[in-house]
């Protein structure tokens, strides 16, 4: 799986190549790093919307092309969690996009569901790299 792992204080920094095999290693990482910080790693939400944003990254900016590297961080603030993505895709028009899929649509429910469970996001030009956070006070209220 060849993931490369950095682990400092508040930030932990995963790069790895664009196979859906390495989700469940990276999210072995994450909630490692996050327990370590005693926050609460079976919240469904946070859970939802880092694999979501995974599995785009893997699927749409890299195309599943196992040679493509993808990079991930998670930088711990007091009451904040920020996550990172960057592809290696070319991005994509990401104003038109997250707004709720039909109901039975089985594709584009990826940024909706992020946007819907994240406390906030945002995407760089081109469309390859995209931030999103959980408010931690957030996170405890608001669990399914």
């Amino acid at each position: 799986m060849n993931l490369k792992i950095f682990k400092y204080n508040f930030f932990l920094k995963v790069s790895f190549y664009a196979d859906l095999n390495c989700i469940a290693s990276v999210m072995e990482c994450v909630l490692d790093f996050l327990k370590g910080w005693n926050i609460d790693v079976s919240d469904f939400k946070l859970n939802l919307i880092l694999r979501e944003a995974l599995n785009n990254a893997i699927i749409h900016g890299a195309r599943l092309d196992k040679k493509k590297k993808i990079l991930f961080w998670l930088k711990k603030e007091k009451k904040r969690l920020y996550f990172f993505i960057r592809d290696p895709g070319a991005g994509f028009n990401f104003l038109s996009f997250g707004k709720k899929p039909e109901e039975f649509c089985p594709r584009g429910w990826g940024i909706y569901l992020i946007r819907h469970y994240s406390s906030g996001c945002r995407f760089f030009y081109p469309g390859n790299k995209f931030l999103f956070w959980v408010d931690l006070e957030e996170s405890k209220k608001n669990r399914l």
